[in-house]
């Protein structure tokens, strides 16, 4: 990007000033050069009143962005996105809880084995005194 410097009246520059509001100086001069170069034929007669409906006109550009079509689609599609998004959160927290279960029911039914091969075990045994016994 390139810098261009000037020099202009103060009165001149008092009144791009007021023009300018809360804007950047780079930014407002910038926009100024840009929309002459865009539209020349319109910047020829333009007076003060002219850069005012110029810079409303700007504004109600933006609101009408706000408000078209595009945007509204946009909006839409973002409301879907997080009904799914809740959706599958419900989704994720039940398959949690049917994993939790199903490590419980592992769990038992691993200490239920233990419990019955424990006393298959203990079935074959013989008592102390059949030791003597043959």
């Amino acid at each position: 990007m390139k810098t261009i410097t000037i020099r202009v009246e103060d009165d001149v520059f008092n009144k791009i000033e007021e023009q300018r509001g809360s804007k950047s100086k780079s930014e407002f001069y910038r926009k100024l050069i840009e929309d002459y170069l865009n539209n020349p034929e319109d910047n020829m007669n333009k007076t003060e009143d002219g850069l005012n409906k110029r810079e409303d006109g700007l504004n109600n550009a933006e609101v009408n962005l706000n408000k078209s079509e595009y945007v509204q689609n946009i909006l839409k599609e973002n409301e879907a996105m997080k009904v799914d998004l809740a959706h599958k959160q419900e989704l994720l927290k039940m398959a949690n809880d049917w994993i939790n279960d199903m490590r419980n029911q592992v769990g038992f039914l691993q200490f239920e084995y233990q419990k019955i091969s424990g006393r298959l075990a203990l079935a074959g045994t013989r008592k102390w005194w059949e030791f003597w016994k043959k």
